[in-house]
């Protein structure tokens, strides 16, 4: 990857016509990282060299030097189209999961590091969820794109297909009319 100049002259001024403020060396690497990854505490811990540094002061220190004006003023410099090659990736998120399950463990939030890891596990395909419908169709239904319940039931519909859903039992009326 190419490093961003820390001179006064860099890719992104001569693309913008403007003249951008000198980044320090780490500042420049935090933005090489930063376009790498899509991640502002990854960026941050690669820039300064802080690979086993606690999540809470990574997190703290990579929004530090992102909201730093000088870097704030470079990554707006930087053209869209270059911007949109920081894709989210499931590398990407399933670091960033198991970073929020490591947390949540180390505060105690046991039922949020359960969903971050069912969250890694849906994203590897070792969790999926499945829907049963119940009820009687006489004949198949074509269905494509988006699958739900209704959107089959539609479906079904739309070709003259007949269905027999029983209806969904309704709620039982309050009573707390007022009385004149």
């Amino acid at each position: 990857m190419a490093a961003l100049s820390t001179s006064p002259t860099t890719a992104a001024e001569c693309l913008s016509g403007t003249v951008l403020p000198v980044l320090t060396a780490r500042q420049a690497a935090f933005i090489e990282y930063y376009l790498e990854t899509a991640n502002a505490t990854e960026a941050w811990r690669r820039a300064y060299d802080k690979p086993d540094a606690k999540s809470a002061t990574a997190r703290r220190c990579a929004v530090d030097v992102l909201y730093h004006p000088k870097v704030r003023a470079h990554l707006a410099a930087i053209p869209a189209h270059v911007m949109s090659r920081a894709v989210i990736t499931v590398d990407f998120l399933t670091g960033e999961a198991l970073e929020n399950a490591r947390a949540a463990r180390e505060a105690g939030q046991y039922a949020a590091a359960t969903g971050a890891l069912q969250l890694v596990a849906r994203l590897h395909g070792l969790l999926i969820d499945k829907r049963e419908l119940s009820g009687h169709v006489t004949q198949s239904v074509q269905v494509s794109g988006e699958v739900s319940s209704r959107s089959i039931i539609d479906k079904a519909r739309d070709q003259g297909r007949v269905i027999d859903i029983p209806p969904a039992p309704l709620p039982e009326p309050t009573h707390d009319a007022v009385t004149t």
